[in-house]
């Protein structure tokens, strides 16, 4: 039966407004879903708001506590307590580097030995460069035949002027300090062949820092790249074929090389890291800290492989030496300010530091502000 053009029209029509009829059915129910999740989504904000507000409260809640335990401790050992500051940085006492009593049975000199020796332990722990209780510092009390020596089981940000460990050149405990603590073999034997060997160095500093490490392993050694490097002056090595300080016998090549060339006050230990000599202990931060620096820069610089560094003229260092082995007396005029030893000039500008973040150094200032 044929169909006619008219009711083909017809069921064209019918089947159009079905389509739409379905359309508008399919619309409706979407825009109903989309409405149930719209409210799903805010019911899932509102409840994730509320955990972060519970969160934020028992973050508040626990610094809260951490500083009402930081009170306890202040009250009672009776220090100061540090606050958090800046990413990374620790809650916890604040303990004075200077802490000897007016009544103290120690002389001038010690005392002046004593404060200066804790605050290069500070130092060296605020630039992150000890390793926990393990590495020393010493200086030599002007004088004596005595030295002191951080005692083996403080950290470094422990350390005060009283806690210090008094030996004599043969290892022999002669003063504990306020601690009952003794001393690390190893370092006792690095650091007084040292002082034993060299009359003049008053103060030395060993470091495992990890650039100064790395640069110890390298057959080239320090290379002159930076200021820093030009600056610190010639450098010794010595091959550490030892493994560890041990034995008495191990000194004998280590004071063969700094009885060499005393101009040499940086000392490389191959595959281990690197000590400082001063005849100050401010020479010996001083020389520690452009140290570091120029190892820093080195183990970057060598990315570019040893053929691929510049190494300025011989002349260029010499004059870089010669200029920063002055301090920085030849970088003021002023008649009026005193002159400087090496090292002297930053060392205060350190010590402000500390001092103006409560750590009470006792340092008497040269040109106090």
């Amino acid at each position: 039966m044929a169909i006619t053009l008219e009711a083909l029209k017809q069921i064209l029509k019918e089947q159009h407004e079905q389509s739409q009829a379905e359309i508008k059915q399919l619309y409706t129910k979407f825009d109903a879903e989309l409405e149930e999740a719209k409210k799903e989504r805010r019911k899932l904000e509102a409840e994730l708001k509320k955990s972060n507000d519970m969160i934020t409260s028992l973050i508040d809640q626990f610094h809260g506590q951490q500083l009402q335990v930081n009170e306890s401790i202040k009250k009672m050992l009776n220090l100061p307590v540090a606050r958090p500051v800046g990413v990374g940085q620790k809650s916890r006492p604040l303990i004075p580097i200077y802490d000897i009593p007016a009544d103290s049975k120690y002389s001038p000199e010690e005392i002046d030995t004593r404060k200066k020796l804790a605050c290069l332990f500070r130092l060296v722990d605020d630039y992150e460069w000890s390793s926990t209780i393990y590495n020393h510092i010493t200086m030599k009390i002007p004088g004596t035949e005595y030295i002191l020596i951080n005692p083996f089981g403080l950290m470094y940000h422990e350390i005060t002027a009283s806690s210090l460990v008094k030996i004599a050149l043969d290892g022999t405990i002669v003063d504990r300090g306020s601690t009952q603590f003794g001393i690390n073999r190893a370092g006792y034997i690095i650091h007084t062949a040292i002082h034993e060997a060299r009359p003049d160095i008053h103060c030395t500093i060993h470091v495992h820092h990890f650039a100064v490490a790395g640069v110890s392993a390298m057959k080239c050694g320090i290379l002159p790249i930076n200021q820093e490097a030009m600056v610190a002056g010639p450098v010794a090595y010595l091959d550490y074929n030892v493994g560890i300080f041990e034995q008495e016998s191990d000194k004998e090549e280590l004071i063969r090389i700094v009885q060499e060339d005393k101009k040499k006050k940086v000392l490389m230990l191959h595959n281990h890291g690197a000590i400082t000599l001063g005849e100050t202990a401010e020479e010996a931060w001083r020389l520690l800290y452009v140290i570091v620096k120029a190892c820093e820069t080195q183990v970057k610089s060598m990315a570019a492989g040893e053929n691929g560094i510049l190494i300025p003229e011989k002349r260029a260092l010499d004059l870089a030496y010669e200029t920063g082995s002055q301090g920085a007396n030849n970088m003021d005029n002023n008649a009026s300010v005193k002159a400087y030893k090496y090292g002297e000039f930053e060392w205060e500008a350190w010590m402000r530091d500390l001092d103006s973040r409560g750590f009470v150094t006792g340092h008497i200032y040269k040109a106090p502000r």
